[in-house]
């Protein structure tokens, strides 16, 4: 997928050593922004690096933005070569790892991490302490576009330090980049102050079950609370048509909700065949406000 690191072929020039006299600097990387969309190019980076559910191009980083960071470091071992006799021979570039320390979340948060593990395609963007974006230059047939960084979704690991009389609860993220890329395409895509104190909206959790008879959605936070309730209920959740039960498919309304009966669970209108597989659509979904609660990502399978 990615091209291998500098080669040498018949033939390949020497370019000119020079550097424009004014550049952007990397600052330390205080934020990553994860994404699936590895492939697409960015032409427009001020439209195409919004942080929206309404961003066609990449509609998951919106909510794929870590907190602040409190650590983050990357190495790079030596190129991997083969000694014959006494001349040494390159052979590949080695893997670059990323680590990044975050303290005082909650253990719950390392969930989010292990799920891109089991995605397909991964890539991240690097967020340094001015505010600038970090990507990928990527040379095309009209010229040159930005991309995303790409991940080894294999290598995502995150764990759990548990707090000690000198030290705080902390999580460690590692992941390695493929050892193809080189560091010379990693560049800056666009400043932008904003994303230093962007909150990403929470994971909202569901079931749906059979309550008095009647069909219940129970929509509620994946995080417990302080006082020590482990399941925290979303409440107030409007409009309440919004909260669609749909078809395999997904073309049709076979129910919505209709009636609140309170601590977070919501009445259906029309009844369920138990057994049978649906979707649970809630983005369409209100309040509380996107900006707490992820609704754009609440449609989900579920078998009655």
């Amino acid at each position: 997928m990615y091209d291998m690191a500098l080669q040498c072929r018949c033939g390949q020039p020497v370019e000119a050593f020079g550097v424009p006299s004014c550049y952007t600097k990397m600052a330390p990387i205080v934020k990553i922004i994860f994404t699936t969309r590895v492939s697409e190019l960015i032409n427009d980076p001020p439209a195409d690096l919004v942080l929206s559910p309404a961003n066609t191009k990449f509609p998951d980083i919106y909510r794929l933005v870590t907190p602040r960071l409190d650590d983050v470091s990357s190495e790079r071992p030596e190129a991997v070569t083969e000694e014959i006799g006494a001349t040494t021979y390159y052979v590949r570039d080695a893997a670059r790892t990323i680590t990044a320390t975050v303290g005082q979340l909650p253990t719950e948060w390392a969930q989010r991490i292990a799920e891109l593990r089991c995605q397909a395609n991964l890539g991240v963007f690097l967020v340094d302490a001015n505010g600038t974006i970090w990507g990928r230059k990527v040379d095309t047939a009209a010229g040159v576009a930005g991309a995303a960084i790409p991940v080894v979704p294999s290598s995502i690991d995150v764990q759990f330090a548990f707090p000690t009389y000198s030290s705080v609860q902390k999580h460690v993220i590692r992941f390695q980049l493929p050892f193809t890329l080189a560091d010379y395409e990693i560049i800056p895509l666009w400043n932008e102050p904003d994303v230093l104190n962007y909150s990403t909206p929470q994971p909202v959790g569901f079931r749906v079950f059979q309550q008095g008879g009647n069909w219940v959605v129970f929509l509620f936070s994946k995080y417990h609370a302080p006082n020590g309730t482990i399941v925290v209920p979303i409440t107030g959740v409007t409009p309440l048509a919004a909260i669609e039960v749909r078809d395999s498919s997904g073309a049709s309304v076979v129910a919505s909700g209709a009636t609140d009966l309170g601590n977070g669970r919501y009445q259906l209108n029309d009844p369920l065949t138990p057994g049978t597989q649906y979707i649970l659509d809630c983005t369409a979904v209100t309040n509380p406000p996107r900006s707490q609660f992820d609704w754009p990502s609440v449609r989900a399978p579920f078998r009655a």
